[in-house]
């Protein structure tokens, strides 16, 4: 069957097919609806309610990852003052209310390095483009490219922590496993995860 998705946020608001994305740009509660419709033309249709949290109390702490011009003695805090590897990137992510953002275009090669977090968000890790820190979603997705074998990338154990718009490059030819984004679930369940407009490629 088809479906079409109706949301009542700002833009981009209407899609087609089984998996649609849309991003709430103001907070407040917002209705999504899909309706569906079999091959014999049968039709139903289903409603959930979005509730879109505001931003954190003293808002958001960003740091930028620049393969190119970041230099990882840089404090991190402005696309001038970049990241350069995304072991540094990750480094930073110990406490609440953290963005990590990765220039868009770029390719990040991982190593060893690793996430293993237990900080509960919000954290959000995701890429930007422009000098300013903001996005241009029509740019290519920053490539995280992860080179070892028997590795997690990003080990997640708490809540609240949001992936988007990023590529995860694997390599199928190397012998044992590995993953780009592991979430353990052993000690109870983890709330309000989301991954958005991620990409992930030859991992066995």
């Amino acid at each position: 069957g088809s479906g079409v998705w109706n949301t009542d946020g700002e833009s981009k608001n209407e899609a087609k097919g089984p998996i649609a994305a849309h991003v709430f740009e103001t907070p407040g509660q917002y209705t999504v609806t899909l309706d569906v419709k079999d091959g014999v033309g049968n039709i139903d249709s289903h409603q959930v309610v979005i509730n879109v949290l505001s931003d954190p109390v003293g808002g958001w702490t960003t740091y930028y990852v620049d393969s190119v011009s970041g230099n990882d003695l840089n404090n991190g805090l402005t696309t001038g003052t970049a990241f350069q590897t995304f072991g540094k990137g990750i480094s930073i992510l110990t406490s609440p209310n953290t963005r990590l953002l990765f220039k868009r275009g770029q390719s990040f090669n991982t190593g060893g390095t690793f996430l293993e977090t237990s900080v509960n968000g919000p954290v959000i890790i995701g890429a930007y483009f422009n000098s300013d820190g903001s996005d241009d979603i029509n740019q290519p997705r920053p490539i995280i490219i992860q080179t070892l074998r028997d590795n997690t990338l990003i080990y997640i154990k708490h809540e609240n922590w949001i992936i988007k718009d990023l590529y995860f490059q694997g390599n199928s030819g190397l012998l044992g496993w590995a993953s780009a984004v592991f979430i353990a679930t052993w000690n109870g369940p983890v709330k309000d995860f989301l991954m958005s407009n991620v990409y992930v490629r030859e991992y066995a």
